[in-house]
C-alpha cells in the first residue's frame, strides 16, 4: 500500500487550493490500493471544498491536514483555512480524516463544516475550528462522525447541530468547545448526539440541548453536568472571551475545567495544540503550566482510523 501525499500552498506546492486538489486527485483508492494525504500551508483560501467522487475504504482513506509547522494556534484566523461565501467544507465520502483545519463563511445562512448523512460513514474532525459562520459551525447528518478537540465560535446559528440523515449513525463530540454562537452550543435534532468532556458558554440559545447523551460536560447556563462560568476571571478561566477575539486556552490553574474530564486515552491522548493530556481537562485545551509542553510529531493516520472503527 502506498501513501500518496500532495501539498497545497499559496505558491510552490502541487496545488494552490484544496478545491483544485480535490478535483484533480479524486480516484478509486481501494482499486489503487492507496492512502491519500493532502498537506496544507498556513494561508487563507476562498474556494469552498466538496470531497466527493472518490472510492474509499477502511484501509484506503483520505486525510486533510496541516503541513509540518503550519498548524493553527487554537484561535480563529490561524493555520490552514477556508473563508468562503458559501458552505465552506463538505464531506461526502466515508473514511475521511480532517485535522487542524479552520473555516468561516460570509454568505447568507452558510454553515462551516458539513457532512451529508445520506452518504458517508466514519468521518473524523480533529482540532478543527469553525468561526464566524453565517449558519452553523458544524452541520452533521446522521452518519458515524467524531469531532475531537474542535471549536465552534461566533457562528450566527448553532455551534454544532445534528440533523436527520438516512443511515442512523452516531455523532460523538469529545473535548469540544462551543462558545458565543447565536443559537445553541450543541443542538441535537436527530437524537443521536453524545457529548463527552465538552464545554459551552456565551451562546444565545441553550448551551446543551436536552435530548443528547452527556458525560462530564460543563456549561455556563446550567444545562451541563456542571455549571461553569464563561469568564477569564472565574469558572473556566479562558484566556479571552471578548467577542471576535475569543481564545479558549485555559489561562489559570484555578480553572474548574482542569482535571474534571473523563479519561479518554483509549481513543486519543492529545489536545488541540497536540500537547499530551494528563489531568484530562474539559474542553479543547489541556492546561500546561508556563514553560511546559512541546508539540509532538503527528501520529500515523492508520491509528486514527482504527479508533473510529472501534466506536
Amino acid at each position: 500500500m502506498a501513501t500518496i501525499t500532495k501539498t497545497v500552498k499559496a505558491s510552490g506546492g502541487d496545488y494552490t487550493s484544496l478545491s483544485a486538489w480535490e478535483s484533480a486527485e479524486q480516484t478509486n483508492l481501494v482499486t489503487d490500493g492507496d492512502v491519500h494525504v493532502v498537506e496544507c500551508d498556513d494561508f487563507q483560501q476562498t474556494a469552498a471544498l466538496v470531497i466527493d467522487g472518490w472510492t474509499t475504504g477502511v484501509s484506503n482513506f483520505i486525510t486533510v491536514k496541516p503541513a509540518a509547522g503550519q498548524e493553527h494556534s487554537g484561535i480563529r484566523g490561524t493555520g490552514p483555512r477556508i473563508v468562503a461565501s458559501s458552505l465552506a467544507f463538505q464531506v461526502n465520502e466515508s473514511y475521511t480524516v480532517i485535522e487542524g483545519f479552520s473555516v468561516s463563511t460570509s454568505g447568507s445562512d452558510q454553515s462551516g463544516f458539513f457532512v451529508d448523512g445520506s452518504v458517508p460513514q466514519f468521518i473524523l474532525f480533529d482540532r478543527c475550528i469553525a468561526y464566524d459562520c453565517t449558519g452553523n459551525g458544524f452541520l452533521i447528518g446522521e452518519a458515524d462522525t467524531t469531532m475531537r478537540n474542535c471549536v465552534a465560535v461566533g457562528c450566527t446559528a448553532d455551534g454544532l447541530v445534528v440533523y436527520y440523515g438516512y443511515k442512523g449513525g452516531t455523532i460523538l463530540c469529545e473535548n469540544m468547545v462551543a462558545i458565543a454562537n447565536g443559537g445553541m452550543g450543541f443542538d441535537e435534532f436527530a437524537n443521536t448526539l453524545a457529548v463527552k468532556n465538552c464545554y459551552a458558554g456565551g451562546n444565545t440559545g441553550v448551551d446543551f440541548d436536552s435530548g443528547l447523551t452527556m458525560t462530564t460536560c460543563h456549561a455556563e447556563d446550567g444545562t451541563g453536568d456542571t455549571t461553569t462560568a464563561y469568564s477569564t476571571s472565574s469558572g473556566a478561566y479562558f484566556t479571552n472571551v471578548t467577542a471576535g477575539s475569543e481564545d479558549v486556552h485555559i489561562a489559570s490553574a484555578s480553572s474548574a475545567l482542569i482535571g474534571a474530564a473523563t479519561d479518554l486515552s483509549g481513543d486519543f491522548t492529545l489536545d488541540f495544540d497536540r500537547e499530551t493530556r494528563s489531568a484530562w481537562d474539559v474542553g479543547a485545551d489541556e492546561y500546561i503550566a508556563a514553560g511546559g509542553g512541546s508539540l509532538p510529531a503527528i501520529r500515523p493516520y492508520t491509528s486514527r482510523m482504527a479508533h473510529l472503527l472501534t466506536r
